[in-house]
């Protein structure tokens, strides 16, 4: 009785509030009462409002991006997932590049129908767009928009971005995707594939952002690329420049970076780059005229190294990247002395760590 009165009595008299929505009330509405009552000030993202707002049609729009073994539902996002460069796309992404092709395809339906340009449906994947999205058009355009995707992985991969962490903008992601959707099979022809390329490095390198590996002499692939832990390194290691007083926006310039292994990288040390050119040459058993080679492919002026001349060595690889940017934009940087600024906070990559101890070892 006790029991009664104290517990199940309170289940029995509990006051639920209730919210009745009519079904004339817009969608958007709908969203809008459903993320302010079920948040604790958190705003909700478009996922989980379209999750909801399919729900009521009888879809399950989580299963279908995390995929359900019950149901037998393949995820997309495990199907990305197994790209080390997709890792990092988020429900949110998928459903902005599917919103570009939907109102893509809209706008270019309402032209063939004679709408002028400006009262054609815009092309958008705004937060409103997005969740404007019907279920009809996310299950028409979902495998489209994953091909997308898959695509955008093997483009970056031919462009050497093999990982999420090294993608200058993860958004840009998500026009690249709905890009190479739209193309088909055409993205990979030479012509436009190199229009696809400029249009991807004219986005990154409106900010900034190779070659062989110093030891091995083998060109940086995505199997190199895991198996030698290849990471982004100083040339003129951080210690050296240290001691030389070398400015330290200069010494942390991209200038002053590259592509090096992590085995490399602890023979190099804190060494200058006379001494750990010989101990590399020597462990390697690479003749000078080879390693001159070797960084002439990181675009590094073998002459500087060997001399330790940090500012020749500066300004003719500043050119030479900047020579480099204008190719892949197809046109001149609006400014040149961007490059130059440092990318960021400092970055400790283990220069000072083993100094020259390994170098003159080797040597």
């Amino acid at each position: 009785m006790r029991f009664q009165a104290e517990i199940l009595q309170r289940f029995q008299s509990y006051q639920i509030p209730v919210i009745k929505l009519k079904k004339a009330v817009s969608k958007e509405a709908v969203c809008h009462v459903f993320e302010k009552v079920n948040t604790g000030g958190v705003v909700l993202n478009a996922f989980e409002l379209l999750t909801a707002t399919y729900a009521a049609e009888n879809f399950r729009l989580r299963d279908d991006w995390y995929g359900s073994t019950v149901r037998g539902v393949v995820g997309a996002q495990p199907a990305m997932a197994a790209k080390n460069v997709l890792r990092g796309v988020q429900n949110t992404d998928f459903l902005q590049a599917i919103t570009l092709i939907h109102t893509f395809r809209r706008r270019l339906e309402d032209i063939r129908l004679g709408k002028s340009k400006d009262d054609a449906t815009g092309v958008s994947c705004k937060r409103s767009a997005v969740l404007a999205l019907p279920k009809g058009g996310y299950q028409a355009l979902r495998d489209h928009a994953l091909t997308g995707f898959l695509r955008a992985a093997k483009f970056l991969t031919l462009e050497h971005i093999f990982l999420d962490r090294d993608l200058p903008y993860q958004t840009q992601l998500v026009p690249l995707a709905a890009i190479l959707a739209e193309l088909g099979d055409r993205w990979e022809e030479i012509g436009t594939k190199q229009k696809v390329r400029q249009w991807y490095w004219c986005g990154v390198l409106g900010e900034l952002y190779g070659g062989r590996e110093f030891l091995t002499d083998v060109p940086i692939s995505f199997q190199t690329y895991e198996e030698e832990k290849i990471d982004i390194h100083h040339i003129f290691p951080q210690a050296w420049c240290k001691t030389a007083e070398i400015e330290l926006k200069r010494m942390n310039s991209i200038v002053n970076k590259t592509a090096i292994s992590a085995r490399t990288n602890r023979i190099i040390g804190g060494a200058a780059p006379s001494k750990y050119l010989h101990a590399l040459e020597k462990r390697g058993k690479i003749a000078p005229t080879t390693m001159d080679h070797i960084l002439s492919s990181h675009l590094i002026q073998g002459e500087a190294l060997r001399a330790d001349n940090f500012e020749a060595f500066f300004e003719a690889r500043h050119r030479a990247l900047l020579d480099l940017i204008s190719e892949a934009m197809g046109k001149v940087p609006a400014s040149a002395t961007e490059l130059s600024e440092p990318t960021g906070e400092p970055v400790d990559d283990g220069d000072d760590t083993n100094d020259d101890v390994e170098a003159s070892e080797a040597a």
